[in-house]
């Protein structure tokens, strides 16, 4: 059991090396460590904007505490082709499986 775990987090956050997001983001997100609503949510959009020939940011609802819940819709913009939906990030405190979306994301493009 641990009994503080936002020292945990601190001292995780102090000690990581930061990874650029991608080519002329000119952003960088450190992927080894927890990170909150408002650092994934503006990963979100810089991704999107790093990558807009193929990338669109979209608000599919609103949470019931009143944020927005945003997805990225990545692929040819003028394509017809079926899609492939993945989801993640649903309950608080998993840090696993953002950071899995993202990866995903990442690896895609």
């Amino acid at each position: 059991m641990i009994e503080n775990l936002q020292s945990l987090i601190d001292v995780e956050r102090s000690s990581s090396a930061k990874i650029q997001l991608g080519p002329g983001s000119g952003s960088s997100f450190d992927y080894n460590v927890y990170h909150n609503y408002d650092e994934i949510m503006q990963w979100v959009t810089d991704f999107a904007s790093a990558n807009k020939a193929l990338v669109d940011e979209v608000k599919i609802g609103t949470s019931t505490e009143g944020r927005a819940i945003k997805a990225l819709r990545i692929g040819s913009k003028s394509s017809s082709n079926p899609g492939i939906y993945f989801q993640g990030g649903i309950h608080a405190r998993e840090w696993i499986s953002p950071a899995t979306m993202m990866n995903l994301a990442r690896k895609v493009m």
